[in-house]
């Protein structure tokens, strides 16, 4: 792994300490004490803000290539992909805000939204997607969940878009527009043509 960052840090008399820059990373990795969280070959250039008062905020907006990330039981293949991603967040009393996220991952997938992380309870998530492509999301970012489910392999094809909204620890309510979607199990044991339609839960 190698780095390089170009930071400032202010320090006024009577405010709140604050830290400004970009950092850049090459074939970075890191995995978590319980190895449920990880990442390997990572690029990234990240322009940095954050504040350090009674109530820390930070912001982070940049670009994230190649590599993969492991999140719990899927797993991310970013592969030679350049992709943006953006999150602002602040603390308050009984925890975090992110009032504004995005990821960006140009023809494939895009995802944006809010969430609020409460001290000892659930986290609430917001979020809009959209997928132009469904091939590709299905072999980037589904095939481990998938394959938990047993339906490793799916092939998937055709649009979709939609939104969820998820707080007290299950989802509250959401909806999947899709497009003239094709899903085809890995091992051929059923397929679906042509799927089109609005699915609503709440």
């Amino acid at each position: 792994m190698s780095g390089a960052a170009d930071l400032q840090l202010h320090v006024p008399a009577d405010g709140a300490m604050e830290l400004a820059g970009t950092v850049e990373l090459a074939d970075a990795g890191f995995d978590s004490r319980d190895g449920r969280l990880a990442g390997e070959g990572l690029d990234a250039r990240i322009e940095l803000q954050a504040s350090f008062g009674e109530h820390p905020s930070f912001g982070v907006e940049g670009r994230l290539a190649g590599g993969g990330l492991l999140l719990g039981p899927a797993y991310l293949a970013l592969d030679d992909r350049d992709i943006a991603l953006a999150v602002q967040a602040r603390s308050g009393a009984g925890g975090w805000a992110l009032p504004a996220w995005r990821w960006e991952d140009p023809g494939i997938l895009s995802l944006r939204g809010s969430a609020r992380l409460p001290d000892g309870e659930p986290p609430a998530v917001d979020l809009v997607l959209d997928a132009p492509d469904l091939a590709p999301v299905g072999r980037h970012y589904l095939d481990g969940l998938l394959a938990v489910a047993g339906l490793g392999g799916m092939q998937l094809a055709g649009t979709a878009r939609g939104s969820a909204s998820l707080a007290g620890g299950g989802l509250q309510d959401a909806r999947l527009v899709r497009d003239g979607g094709d899903l085809t199990d890995g091992r051929g044991r059923f397929g679906f043509d042509g799927l089109q339609g609005d699915l609503r839960f709440s």
